[in-house]
């Protein structure tokens, strides 16, 4: 009955893509269409997430050219009519067709619709997330936020948008912090080990992550402070979620004294002790970020210990040699 079909896989594979342009198609139509009528109101144009469109743009194109360099032109042309709709999407979103934004232009209104986004960036991380954790979490942001000593409108806009979702007074919680010069890199670190070690959901944590990368870049400057702190408290956040990797920096320190070794041990009776370096050094910690890891270190070096940061696959031969070589 079939004898007669001359029909490769390979083609009924080709026909079937073709065929699912036409869906494509209707699909973007009618996804464009809904909202298309209505562009002209300001709810619908702030319901679009400009950003989204404009991530899906920056992924979609790559995929086109793709396509397009190994011959497989169905998948350009689906994929082309998707930037088609995020490129509708955009239009709408940032109001070109909104009274009272039609004469702004499209980077005006671009930017304008980018900072509202910005600013609205922590609802939903807000209502997800556990509130047994709120001020825990809270007091973590507002630390980061303080890191640099510099607390922007729109930092502090943000934080407080999520404490008014969560019911905590942000006014009270700005009373109840300690003075800056008792605000240290290490009890923001210590604040985050004391909420990992509480075991919050792994979409909590990851949720966590994102909306202290949004808060460090909402003021469009991220300083080195923020820049060292995101990296070692999102090497800690990304240990967590996925379960498998370790710090890659460990701070040790090789008492030079017994006077040394028990000053040390009483102030931080925790200390492991390792075979190292030609005796016996105690372990300060492991870090993510060498910038933290050499924060540590200097800070043991000032106090007049003899101290070296490494990463952890490496094995110096010994301490005087290593503080040569840095």
């Amino acid at each position: 009955m079939f004898d007669s079909v001359d029909f490769t896989f390979q083609e009924f594979i080709r026909f079937w893509a073709r065929l699912s342009l036409l869906l494509i198609l209707v699909e973007a139509y009618l996804t464009v269409n809904k909202i298309w009528i209505r562009k002209h109101e300001p709810m619908v144009a702030d319901s679009v997430s400009v950003s989204a469109q404009l991530l899906a743009l920056a992924t979609g194109i790559p995929f086109v050219a793709l396509y397009i360099n190994e011959g497989a032109y169905e998948g350009a042309i689906g994929d082309g009519i998707i930037l088609l709709v995020n490129m509708a999407l955009i239009a709408i979103g940032i109001g070109l067709w909104v009274e009272g934004r039609r004469g702004m232009g499209f980077w005006a209104n671009l930017k304008k619709s980018l900072r509202t986004e910005r600013s609205e960036a922590g609802a939903l991380f807000g209502e997800i997330l556990h509130p047994a954790s709120a001020r825990q979490l809270l007091q973590i942001m507002l630390d980061m936020a303080l890191i640099d000593d510099e607390f922007d409108e729109r930092e502090r806009a943000f934080i407080s948008d999520i404490a008014r979702q969560w019911n905590v007074d942000f006014e009270q919680l700005l009373r109840e912090r300690k003075p800056e010069k008792e605000r240290s890199y290490s009890q923001l670190r210590g604040s985050v080990e004391a909420y990992l070690a509480s075991s919050p959901p792994t979409e909590q944590a990851g949720q966590l992550r994102d909306v202290l990368v949004m808060l460090v870049s909402i003021d469009d400057i991220v300083s080195e402070e923020e820049q060292m702190m995101m990296d070692e408290l999102g090497g800690m956040l990304d240990t967590y979620i996925t379960g498998t990797g370790e710090a890659g920096y460990y701070v040790f320190i090789a008492p030079q004294s017994p006077r040394q070794e028990t000053a040390l041990q009483e102030l931080m009776p925790d200390f492991k002790k390792e075979s190292r370096l030609g005796g016996e050094v105690l372990i300060v910690g492991r870090y993510h970020s060498r910038a933290y890891a050499d924060l540590v270190r200097d800070r043991y070096r000032d106090a007049g210990y003899l101290t070296v940061a490494e990463e952890a696959a490496r094995q110096p031969k010994s301490a005087q040699d290593q503080l040569r070589h840095e």
